[in-house]
């Protein structure tokens, strides 16, 4: 039987400090528990992953909305200000130059709309990485959970064909005792 190591990426996902897992030298019960292990670690990237995905789509749309709708040619017309993600009120747009964009953590800066636009595709950028990233550790996960479904496979088959040998064994011996 081929020996089959796995990498297994640290919690920031730094190939640099990788743990090597030899699959074939852990019993089925081991084997299970790292299964679960994987799959648990895999659903928190997914979610990871969705959050972060979430994120950028507001990014963007921050984005669109500063660099389309914050014009000298949009100053004293109606706008909808947003209150929270499903609450808008009615309102003018007194200064299309200033935004207030929030930096984070409940933090608002004010910026002109050229510098929240720059500020925000550095948002999306990172974001972006950051989604590359965690999308990676994803697949590697997955490619995990592959290899150990597989080499748990392997195992059953070949303490399904002891077993079978063992009873061939004994059925041959106690045709032999009968016999004699």
């Amino acid at each position: 039987m081929s020996s089959k190591k796995v990498s297994i990426p640290n919690a920031s996902g730094d190939s640099a400090a990788m743990n090597k897992i030899d699959f074939a030298s852990l019993d089925l019960e081991q084997l299970g528990v790292v299964r679960q292990q994987i799959v648990r670690e895999a659903e928190l990237i997914e979610h990871s992953l969705s959050s972060l995905k979430f994120a950028q789509q507001r990014f963007i749309n921050s984005h669109k909305a500063v660099s389309n709708g914050m014009k000298a040619e949009n100053e004293g017309k109606q706008i909808l200000v947003p209150l929270t993600d499903s609450l808008y009120v009615p309102g003018k747009l007194r200064n299309a130059s200033k935004v207030l964009i929030d930096a984070g953590t409940g933090y608002y800066v004010e910026m002109n709309s050229d510098k929240a636009c720059q500020f925000l595709q550095k948002r999306i950028d990172f974001v972006s990485e950051e989604t590359a990233k965690a999308q990676g550790i994803l697949n590697q996960k997955i490619d995990m959970q592959n290899v150990c479904q597989m080499m748990i496979q392997t195992k059953v088959s070949q303490l399904q064909e002891v077993a079978n040998m063992q009873q061939q064994f004994s059925k041959s011996n106690v045709n032999s005792v009968v016999s004699k």
